[in-house]
């Protein structure tokens, strides 16, 4: 009975995570340098993103004093409002404001009304704090000073401009620990498919 059981426990033995194991330890360089190359490549990816800072400000669009529009109208009107940010006048004084260009400004830049609301949220994001908040209170103060003239709406400050003190996005502390990670799960595969590879040349 002896005699038979034990080559089943070693058969057993040489299954499922035990036999990874064994095949991981046995291609041990092509680990390591899986793990190596995808680290170093992918840390340095991260390290080489841009950093961008996030400035925001809230504007609301109510009926001007004793005019009876409705909401409906009241968003009709203010949908032309993003376009006056996103001009080109409005972009050239941001751009001035900031010490940006005008290209990033504009690639740094959401107007959008809120749906299921009435308020105008205005974001830039740019390589600073300072030149995001520059940049999004001149587009700020560009809204209301559209508005002036507009006898239908009347715009109302619900937040005025302010920047984030932390970078916008996900912190790079993740991104790296992302990295790690996903190098060592792919440098786990490469080397069993290596084992597999090398085993069926062996037979």
């Amino acid at each position: 009975m002896a005699s038979t059981e034990a080559p089943e426990r070693r058969g057993n033995d040489d299954t499922g995570l035990v036999a990874a194991a064994r095949a991981v330890r046995r291609q041990w360089i092509a680990l390591v340098v899986t793990f190596v190359v995808l680290a170093v490549g992918g840390g340095a990816y991260v390290a080489l993103l841009p950093v961008q800072y996030q400035a925001t400000a809230v504007i609301s669009f109510v009926p001007s004093a004793g005019d009876s529009s409705g909401r409906d109208l009241v968003a009709l009107l203010a949908a032309r409002y993003p376009e006056i940010v996103a001009s080109t006048d409005s972009l050239t004084q941001a751009a001035t404001a900031s010490g940006m260009t005008e290209a990033e400004v504009q690639a740094g830049l959401s107007a959008a009304i809120q749906p299921g609301s009435l308020n105008l949220v205005l974001t830039v994001k740019a390589p600073t704090q300072e030149e995001a908040k520059a940049a999004v209170a001149s587009l700020y103060q560009t809204t209301l000073k559209a508005n002036e003239g507009d006898t239908n709406i009347r715009a109302v400050a619900v937040s005025a401009p302010s920047a984030s003190s932390s970078p916008a996005g996900v912190p790079k502390k993740i991104l790296y620990a992302a990295v790690l990670l996903l190098a060592a799960m792919v440098a786990v595969v490469v080397a069993l498919i290596v084992d597999q590879f090398r085993a069926e040349d062996n037979d």
